[in-house]
């Protein structure tokens, strides 16, 4: 239904696309298969970036055989930017569990993520605010 009071004119949230990223690689593997799947998903972001895409995010998983091959996710962030220009880079999860990795790397990995990304980087709210702690449920809402 058209709203008869609605103009062209009138501003509106501009909608955003972006990439999400696991990297996965199923069985069977072959050889090559995990730098294909980081190549090709290089090539991707570049590709968005050149097409007007606003933001890539990569999570981060461990120990997952198939579903994601994506460990250090701001190494593939920190080649990602050296093929982009103005695309946004970002984490979709970073594990907070002290056993997996302590509050402080992560502290230190985000903080260093704006100067390889060139300013261009997206971490989660939670993070923005200085949150950082190992418990579930932990962030804020």
């Amino acid at each position: 239904m058209l709203d008869a009071g609605c103009t062209c004119s009138e501003k509106r949230p501009a909608l955003k696309f972006g990439l999400f990223f696991e990297h996965q690689v199923p069985r069977p593997w072959a050889e090559g298969d995990e730098p294909r799947v980081f190549a090709e998903a290089l090539e991707q972001i570049a590709l968005a970036d050149r097409l007007g895409f606003d933001c890539a995010w990569l999570v981060e998983h461990h120990f997952l055989e198939e579903y994601s091959h994506s460990s250090a996710p701001e190494l593939f962030l920190a080649a990602a930017s050296q093929r982009t220009s103005r695309i946004r880079l970002g984490h979709g999860i970073v594990h907070t569990v002290p056993a997996i990795n302590h509050p402080a790397r992560i502290a230190e990995r985000i903080a260093i993520s704006p100067q390889l990304f060139r300013r261009r980087s997206v971490n989660p709210e939670w993070i923005r605010a200085g949150v950082l702690l190992g418990r579930r449920h932990s962030r804020p809402t």
